[in-house]
This record gives C-alpha cells, structure tokens and sequence, in this order.
C-alpha cells in the first residue's frame, strides 16, 4: 500500500477524509492544508496526484516541479 511505503520512507503523511463532496472538492481541501503546512514554517510539500491540475498550488508556494 503507497501510504505504508511513505510512511516507512520517513516522510509524514497525513490522510484526511473530505466531508464534502463535488467537483473540486478534494483541490480546495489539498489548497487549505498546504496553507496550514506553509504557516507552521514547513516549506517542503509534496503532492502525490495522476492529477496535473496542481501546477497553480506549486506556482502559489513558488516552488518547482
């Protein structure tokens, strides 16, 4: 399962069930955790996603593909 292999990695993982549900949901939920992420200090975010609609969450953050 990816989720044991990136906490064996040493990575924190964190897994969030959404509460809502629709289209988009799931961006403005990812969205509001990097700013929490972002705000305690810690600049090293990583998005695991098939999904190529993050690129305008890396541009926010400024960071690199």
């Amino acid at each position: 399962m990816i989720i044991q292999e990136i906490k064996e990695s040493g990575c924190g993982v964190r897994v969030v069930k959404l509460k809502g549900t629709g289209k988009n949901v799931l961006v403005f939920y990812i969205w509001g955790e990097c700013g929490i992420i972002w705000e305690r200090g810690e600049n090293e975010i990583a998005i695991i996603s098939n999904d190529k609609g993050f690129q305008a969450v890396i541009d926010f953050f400024g960071a690199d593909e």
